[in-house]
């Protein structure tokens, strides 16, 4: 059975410090996005990391922006920015 949407949000909410980088102070939404997928078996190849419109990536961006607003600023990968 697949992950549902508020599940991978909830995990990804409960681990975003684990994506911040302490000396810039910024959040990874891409390593976000990657560590969700492989924790929820999600990685495999044309999987939802291979597709850009994939709704782990807008929840990972929204779970970043989130935390940014707190502490500091967003990076996402220049290759994600098409």
């Amino acid at each position: 059975m697949a992950a549902s949407k508020q599940e991978v949000k909830r995990w990804m909410a409960k681990n975003i410090a684990d994506f911040r980088d302490r000396t810039t102070d910024e959040y990874d939404a891409t390593g976000l996005a990657e560590a969700a997928a492989a924790e929820f078996d999600m990685n495999q190849v044309n999987g939802p990391l291979d597709d850009q419109n994939h709704w782990i990536w807008d929840i990972a961006f929204e779970v970043t922006e989130a935390a940014g607003k707190k502490h500091g600023s967003v990076r996402v990968a220049a290759e994600d920015m098409g």
